[in-house]
């Protein structure tokens, strides 16, 4: 039995949760715990944990999370008309699991023993900066939802951008820190590299995983493109390309299942109504929720996910049930780590 530590003012909860005792070390990481069921448990005293790297080391890390008991069904968090959080009972699902955030440094310096006693290890990347992140910054005169939709919907956004320059560095600083931790000598060896159909996470994902290229690498590991990792499907940047055509443009990567999921969008519809023709939220969720049952039924154990932010907050905050209040959104060309064990 595994006993998961967390501190609210100098106090501990405790959540017993069937798991071997080997992967201990992974679950009690962090330095608080909440579970969704909100059952209470003995105090208990916490011990300074020695990171073992800093996470200045590489701009693409920061500290671990925390770590969440979640339920197979869990309350969909919503904006009302006044911006203000509800909760609603939602029909979204995703399998019960116990999820702790890494960097790839912590990751790396787990025992392999540690790793395999943990049934999924995602390593996720958001993609670096593309056209479109310029394109806002230089029309969008200050931080407002109401101008930037209507920035995303102008005639001029690009659609399904490119990287740009410094959107290519990020993904090479990518690369870098995938040498570094996931090699021969750390045993930590992606399994499977999924990406979003959207151009900017499927040329971040070949750059940064450049060692494990569809068409060079002789590691041969899968290159997956699945439609429920695109990001929320709001402005013009965000309407994909059909797989014939990305097929053609990124050969190596298996477009099969984008084939079955993939909608055509009629962009003059997502002009003139944006409010219908744009994805919603709840959509949105399900989508990360039927990723998250579709990686558990899949073999592989260390899966990396090329994507975005919105389906980033929406997979940690809905799918894995962490919440919104202490999650630090990821930027351009981030990378964390995700180990998962079901419960």
């Amino acid at each position: 039995m595994l006993v998961l530590f967390g501190s609210v003012s100098n106090s501990v909860k405790v959540a017993r949760v069937s798991i071997p005792a080997r992967v201990k070390a992974l679950f009690c990481r962090s330095s608080s715990t909440q579970t969704n069921a909100g059952r209470p448990g003995a105090d208990v005293p916490t011990k300074p944990r020695t990171r073992p790297f800093s996470s200045q080391l590489h701009p693409t890390m920061i500290p671990p999370s925390e770590t969440f008991l979640v339920n197979s069904a869990f309350n969909l968090k919503v904006f009302d008309e006044d911006n203000n959080f509800k909760n609603t009972n939602s029909s979204v699902s995703a399998p019960a699991n116990i999820a702790q955030e890494l960097t790839l440094a912590e990751l790396a310096s787990l025992s392999s023993k540690d790793r395999v006693e943990c049934d999924k290890i995602i390593i996720l990347l958001r993609h670096g900066e593309a056209f479109h992140n310029t394109f806002y910054r230089e029309h969008t005169p200050s931080i407002d939802t109401d101008i930037e939709r209507s920035v995303g919907l102008h005639q001029d956004c690009p659609r399904d951008p490119m990287l740009t320059g410094v959107g290519c560095g990020q993904a090479l600083n990518i690369s870098r820190a995938m040498d570094v931790y996931c090699n021969s000598s750390t045993k930590l060896i992606p399994d499977l590299v999924v990406t979003s159909p959207l151009r900017r996470a499927t040329q971040t994902a070949l750059m940064g995983l450049s060692r494990y290229h569809p068409m060079t690498s002789f590691k041969r590991i899968p290159w997956i493109c699945h439609a429920s990792v695109a990001e929320k499907a709001r402005h013009l940047c965000d309407i994909m390309a059909s797989p014939e055509e990305l097929a053609l443009e990124f050969p190596g990567i298996d477009y099969s299942l984008y084939k079955v999921m993939y909608e055509t969008v009629n962009e003059q519809d997502l002009i003139d109504s944006p409010i219908s023709a744009q994805e919603n939220h709840t959509n949105l969720v399900r989508r990360a929720g039927n990723f998250l049952r579709w990686i558990k039924e899949r073999d592989e154990h260390v899966i990396v996910v090329a994507t975005h932010s919105l389906w980033l907050d929406a997979f940690k905050d809905y799918a894995l049930n962490m919440p919104i209040t202490p999650t630090v959104p990821y930027s351009p060309g981030e990378v964390r780590a995700i180990a998962l064990k079901w419960s």
